[in-house]
């Protein structure tokens, strides 16, 4: 099955709203944590663990 969407919205098949994050981690009892956090997390990672070019990280964030 292909799909564009690594993480779609399961009701609609839309990417997932700016707060789906944010809602998804306060329902786990993590409210204080940002997502910011996992942005930089990734980008720590990326830069750290693998030789792929900072360009291919930021368009993986799609920032």
């Amino acid at each position: 099955m292909e799909r564009d969407l690594l993480f779609p919205n399961d009701v609609s098949n839309e990417r997932l709203s700016e707060n789906a994050m944010l809602a998804l981690l306060k329902r786990m009892g993590y409210g204080h944590i940002t997502v910011h956090g996992f942005r930089s997390t990734f980008k720590d990672w990326a830069s750290e663990a693998t030789d792929y070019p900072d360009d291919l990280s930021e368009a993986a964030l799609a920032h």
